[in-house]
């Protein structure tokens, strides 16, 4: 092989042809949520796709289902490094669009935000369409103290991802039949009268139901409990909402259980 033809196939390999399209696509997170903890990754794109790859940091990656890959017929898989790999065997490709649900990806938070790097989109013909990888997300958590007869029960809000986001605080008796919301998704709450209760603003026992996050993403929650020895063994569920920018339900916690001494 002559050396000249050496250097292309080197460079070839080296530096990868990319398609006709400048303008960069974008893969993002959105619509962090509670069922029991997914993800959603949204696709920006001025090209049909028909392959993309990606990895994801701060979670383990347990299933991925739905939305436009799911749609165009592309295959979606992942694996214990956090990669996830969309591609189809018969050439389908996404639409070019300002900004479509991509996947849902079910994950286990593993402590800090959840990243996406190494973004890689891929044309029909197999080359590369420019892209970057949004902001780093947070699926929204919480956690509690000790609830007892005639003491006061604290839970702790945190979502990192959204410093000063309105939220609501709710309690219930059980997280099914939850409350589906028009995007799919399901707030896991009973929608009963220790709901109502808890989320009416003007109640005396459930302090701080309604607010806002502070800058760190996080805020803290308070129920008094009576001192009625019949209480003691009961059993409520916690969550809370975020509200984006727009007014719409942005995140939704996994449930939590307390159980009254």
């Amino acid at each position: 092989m002559k050396p000249r033809l050496l250097l292309t196939l080197a460079w070839l390999l080296t530096f990868p042809y990319t398609g006709a399209a400048q303008t960069p696509a974008t893969l993002t997170f959105a619509n962090p949520t509670g069922q029991p903890s997914t993800v959603d990754i949204y696709l920006s794109t001025p090209t049909p796709v028909a392959g993309f790859q990606f990895t994801v940091t701060g979670a383990t990656i347990t299933g991925a289902t739905g939305g436009a890959a799911a749609a165009a017929g592309l295959q979606v898989v992942f694996g214990t490094t956090g990669v996830v790999l969309g591609y189809s065997l018969t050439l389908a490709t996404i639409p070019p669009t300002p900004g479509a649900f991509l996947t849902r990806l079910q994950v286990t938070p593993t402590g800090g935000p959840i990243c996406m790097s190494a973004p890689v989109l891929s044309d029909v013909s197999g080359f590369a369409i420019p892209v970057t990888a949004g902001p780093c997300t947070a699926v929204p958590s919480l956690s509690a103290g000790p609830a007892t007869v005639g003491g006061s029960l604290t839970v702790s809000l945190s979502s990192p991802a959204e410093p000063g986001a309105p939220y609501i605080c709710g309690f219930a008796t059980a997280t099914t039949p939850g409350i589906p919301i028009p995007d799919g998704r399901v707030v896991p709450l009973a929608n009963d009268f220790l709901l109502q209760l808890s989320t009416d603003p003007t109640n005396p026992i459930f302090l701080n139901t309604n607010g806002n996050l502070d800058a760190a993403g996080s805020s803290v929650v308070t129920a008094i409990i009576p001192p009625t020895p019949g209480l003691s063994g009961f059993t409520a569920h916690v969550a809370f909402v975020t509200i984006s920018p727009q007014g719409a339900l942005s995140g939704i916690s996994p449930p939590l259980i307390v159980t009254v001494q």
